[in-house]
């Protein structure tokens, strides 16, 4: 598994410099930058422990052809988690999700365009048990921190505004196996320069 994600991530990774170079028209390569907001709503198993998130994007990316571009991004997600309680213990869980991706978006004609691309992600999880022994109450932190490999795919929509800046709409799944896997829009504003 770990052999196959490397062998993704290089292969995103080169596939941009392979493109320059076999490129014979003289059309100037666009770049952009896209900050952007999420939602987010977890999926899978951990589906029982967490509700919707919010978080930030940012993401670069270069046009390496009319039809193909490369992307880069970082971004930062905050699920809230769901209270459950059992006998005279309540417990809370949050979650903070860290996020730094790469891949590529194949646009067609009518400014749709669809991604794909691999992660890599930091995901903390901070639960919170609090008692009740005869009215007085005792809470108990702890936090766990891991890193996590994922992929991503989707799809989104570029409205333009002016010839360098665009709206952005993705919507997009990411897979990170047992935890932390979710449905995502990101809504974003896109400013173009060659």
């Amino acid at each position: 598994m770990k052999r196959s994600f490397f062998t993704v991530i290089i292969t995103l990774l080169i596939l941009p410099s392979v493109t320059f170079s076999q490129s014979t028209d003289t059309l100037r390569k666009e770049k952009s930058f896209t900050f952007g907001l999420t939602g987010s709503v977890p999926t899978g198993p951990w589906v029982n422990r967490a509700s919707a998130g919010l978080g930030v994007l940012v993401k670069y990316e270069v046009r390496v052809s009319r039809k193909v571009a490369w992307f880069l991004y970082g971004g930062y997600n905050h699920f809230w988690g769901k209270t459950s309680t059992f006998g005279n213990a309540k417990y809370i869980t949050s979650y903070e999700h860290g996020e730094f991706g790469s891949g590529v978006e194949f646009f067609t004609s009518n400014n749709f365009y669809w991604l794909a691309g691999a992660t890599v992600n930091t995901f903390g999880a901070r639960n919170v048990v609090e008692e009740n022994f005869s009215g007085w109450i005792q809470s108990t932190r702890t936090n766990h921190q891991r890193e996590k490999f994922g992929l991503l795919a989707g799809m989104g929509y570029l409205y333009p505004l002016t010839t360098s800046l665009d709206l952005e709409g993705t919507a997009t799944y990411h897979y990170m196996g047992d935890e932390g896997s979710n449905l995502r829009l990101i809504l974003g504003v896109k400013v173009k320069f060659y």
